[in-house]
C-alpha cells in the first residue's frame, strides 16, 4: 500500500504553490499578453480590409471617372468634328455664293464692255457710212438721211 509520509506532503504542497506561483507570475501574463497580441493582429487584419476595400472603391472610382472622361472626351471630339463640318460647309457655300456673285459681276461687266463697244463701233460704222455716202454722191447727205441710212445698216448687220 501507499504510504503517506510527510516529505510527500511537502513535495505536493510545493507543486500545489509553484503552480500558483507559476499562473500568478507566468501563466497570466503570458495568457493577457498572447489575448493583446491577438488583439492587435486583429485590429490590423480589420485594418487592412478596410484599406482594401477602401482601394478597391478607389480604384473603381477612378475606373468610372476614366470612363466618363473618356466618354466626355470622345463627345467633346464629335461636337468638334460636327462644328468643323458645319464650318466647312459654311466656307464652302459662301464661296459658292461669292463664285456666283463674281461671275455675276464678271458677266454683267462683260455685258457692259459689249454694248460699250457695240456702241462704239456703231458709232464707228455711222462715221465710215457717212464718209461713203458722202463721197458715193459726192455731197454731204442731212442728218436726219444719215441716221436712217445707218440704222438700216446695222439691222441687215444684225
Amino acid at each position: 500500500m501507499i504510504s503517506i509520509d510527510y516529505s510527500m506532503i511537502i513535495v505536493i504542497l510545493n507543486f500545489i504553490l509553484l503552480l500558483i506561483v507559476l499562473n500568478k507570475l507566468l501563466f497570466k501574463p503570458l495568457k493577457q499578453f498572447l489575448t493583446d497580441r491577438q488583439k492587435s493582429v486583429q485590429q490590423e487584419i480589420d485594418q487592412a480590409k478596410d484599406k482594401h476595400k477602401s482601394a478597391d472603391e478607389l480604384l473603381k472610382q477612378r475606373d468610372e471617372e476614366l470612363k466618363k472622361s473618356s466618354e466626355d472626351i470622345r463627345e467633346l471630339n464629335q461636337k468638334a468634328k460636327k462644328e468643323a463640318e458645319r464650318k466647312a460647309d459654311d466656307i464652302l457655300r459662301e464661296a459658292k455664293e461669292r463664285k456666283i456673285h463674281i461671275m455675276q459681276e464678271t458677266e454683267d461687266q462683260l455685258a457692259h464692255k459689249q454694248e460699250v463697244a457695240q456702241q462704239q463701233i456703231e458709232q464707228e460704222i455711222a462715221v465710215l457710212v457717212s464718209d461713203l455716202t458722202a463721197k458715193l454722191l459726192n455731197k454731204k447727205v442731212d442728218d436726219e438721211q444719215d441716221k436712217d441710212l445707218i440704222e438700216y445698216i446695222i439691222k441687215e448687220g444684225k
